[in-house]
């Protein structure tokens, strides 16, 4: 289940009730943000507290945030990523541009 605050220019997303980044929340995600070219100017904050483990889809969501954000001037985020997450982001066998991983730090994470 996801939770979503909006502030005045950034969009903080939180994970509730799983340990997943998957298929399920990136849908979950498409149907809370059906249009993001409308975010034009914000910043998403992802924290991933909890999150231990993100599949192929999850990696491709966060890819696709990066060409969309580019593309209609948007940032996004991620914070409290977990040892484990952190550990299968170098195991994974994608090519994926560092900045996929736009990391802050814990204490802005609020």
């Amino acid at each position: 289940m996801l939770v979503i605050n909006r502030n005045e220019n950034e969009i903080q997303i939180r994970f509730q009730h799983t340990n997943r980044f998957n298929f399920l929340m990136v849908e979950e995600l498409n149907e809370a943000f059906p249009d993001l070219g409308k975010h034009s100017g914000n910043a998403f904050l992802f924290d991933f507290t909890g999150i231990s483990f993100i599949d192929t889809t999850g990696f491709r969501y966060l890819f696709f945030l990066l060409q969309k954000g580019r593309e209609h001037k948007f940032d996004y985020h991620i914070c409290n990523l977990s040892d484990e997450v952190k550990e299968l982001i170098g195991k994974i066998d994608m090519e994926l541009p560092p900045e996929i991983f736009s990391v802050k730090e814990e204490e802005s994470c609020s």
